[in-house]
Protein backbone atom coordinates (compact mmCIF):
# COMPACT_ATOMS: atom_id res chain seq x y z
CA UNK A 1 0.00 0.00 0.00
CA UNK A 2 1.05 3.65 -0.94
CA UNK A 3 1.50 5.85 1.91
CA UNK A 4 -0.30 9.29 1.91
CA UNK A 5 3.24 11.04 2.34
CA UNK A 6 6.97 10.69 0.49
CA UNK A 7 9.03 9.27 2.85
CA UNK A 8 12.81 10.81 4.09
CA UNK A 9 15.36 9.40 5.18
CA UNK A 10 16.66 10.45 8.61
CA UNK A 11 20.28 9.56 9.85
CA UNK A 12 20.00 10.63 13.79
CA UNK A 13 18.31 13.19 15.21
CA UNK A 14 20.60 16.36 13.89
CA UNK A 15 19.34 15.17 10.53
CA UNK A 16 16.10 15.55 12.08
CA UNK A 17 16.37 18.67 13.19
CA UNK A 18 18.16 20.53 10.03
CA UNK A 19 16.48 19.09 7.31
CA UNK A 20 12.91 20.04 9.09
CA UNK A 21 14.52 23.25 9.39
CA UNK A 22 15.17 23.32 5.66
CA UNK A 23 11.69 21.42 4.97
CA UNK A 24 9.56 23.69 7.54
CA UNK A 25 11.56 26.96 8.39
CA UNK A 26 8.28 28.77 9.56
CA UNK A 27 6.52 25.76 10.64
CA UNK A 28 5.43 25.38 14.54
CA UNK A 29 7.83 22.35 15.67
CA UNK A 30 7.09 23.61 19.79
CA UNK A 31 4.24 25.20 21.25
CA UNK A 32 5.08 25.95 25.36
CA UNK A 33 4.59 28.36 27.94
CA UNK A 34 7.07 29.72 30.45
CA UNK A 35 4.69 28.98 33.15
CA UNK A 36 0.88 27.58 34.14
CA UNK A 37 -1.45 30.02 32.82
CA UNK A 38 0.55 32.07 30.78
CA UNK A 39 -0.15 32.15 26.62
CA UNK A 40 1.52 29.59 24.79
CA UNK A 41 4.83 30.13 22.59
CA UNK A 42 5.14 29.09 19.10
CA UNK A 43 8.36 27.96 18.64
CA UNK A 44 9.37 27.70 14.52
CA UNK A 45 11.42 25.25 13.00
CA UNK A 46 13.74 28.21 12.35
CA UNK A 47 13.85 29.28 16.10
CA UNK A 48 14.30 25.55 17.49
CA UNK A 49 17.06 25.17 15.26
CA UNK A 50 18.83 28.75 16.31
CA UNK A 51 18.07 27.77 19.96
CA UNK A 52 19.73 24.29 20.14
CA UNK A 53 22.91 26.04 18.02
CA UNK A 54 23.43 28.74 20.02
CA UNK A 55 23.93 26.94 23.60
CA UNK A 56 25.69 23.76 21.53
CA UNK A 57 28.16 26.85 20.06
CA UNK A 58 28.26 27.95 24.09
CA UNK A 59 29.02 24.48 25.50
CA UNK A 60 31.72 23.79 22.78
CA UNK A 61 32.89 27.16 23.88
CA UNK A 62 33.17 26.28 27.83
CA UNK A 63 35.58 23.30 26.81
CA UNK A 64 32.26 20.62 26.89
CA UNK A 65 32.96 19.19 23.20
CA UNK A 66 33.12 15.59 23.04
CA UNK A 67 32.45 15.22 27.00
CA UNK A 68 29.49 13.65 28.95
CA UNK A 69 26.69 16.58 29.84
CA UNK A 70 24.16 16.08 32.32
CA UNK A 71 20.80 17.44 31.64
CA UNK A 72 18.16 17.11 34.35
CA UNK A 73 15.04 19.20 34.98
CA UNK A 74 11.41 20.04 34.35
CA UNK A 75 10.06 18.82 30.74
CA UNK A 76 9.99 22.11 29.17
CA UNK A 77 11.19 23.44 25.96
CA UNK A 78 14.42 24.44 27.42
CA UNK A 79 15.06 20.66 28.28
CA UNK A 80 14.74 19.66 25.01
CA UNK A 81 16.98 22.73 23.53
CA UNK A 82 19.75 21.09 26.49
CA UNK A 83 19.33 17.68 25.65
CA UNK A 84 19.53 18.30 21.51
CA UNK A 85 22.18 20.89 21.39
CA UNK A 86 24.59 18.06 23.30
CA UNK A 87 23.47 15.51 20.99
CA UNK A 88 23.53 17.28 17.84
CA UNK A 89 27.05 17.60 17.65
CA UNK A 90 28.44 19.23 21.79
CA UNK A 91 29.30 15.54 23.52
CA UNK A 92 27.16 13.05 25.12
CA UNK A 93 24.29 13.43 27.22
CA UNK A 94 23.40 11.95 29.93
CA UNK A 95 19.39 13.10 30.97
CA UNK A 96 19.07 12.53 34.93
CA UNK A 97 15.52 11.98 36.07
CA UNK A 98 14.92 14.71 38.39
CA UNK A 99 12.76 12.45 40.95
CA UNK A 100 15.92 10.14 41.91
CA UNK A 101 17.13 10.91 46.04
CA UNK A 102 20.34 13.36 45.99
CA UNK A 103 22.64 10.22 46.54
CA UNK A 104 21.55 8.37 43.21
CA UNK A 105 21.91 11.69 41.41
CA UNK A 106 26.08 12.24 42.91
CA UNK A 107 26.35 8.37 42.26
CA UNK A 108 25.53 9.01 38.45
CA UNK A 109 27.48 12.29 38.21
CA UNK A 110 30.70 10.95 39.40
CA UNK A 111 31.04 7.92 37.19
Amino acid sequence: MKGFYEKRYISDIKDLLYSSEKLYPNNIAFRHRKNSGDPYIDVTFTQLKRDVDSLGTALISLGLKDMPVAVMGENRYEWNISYLAVVCGTGTVVPIDKELPENEIINLLER
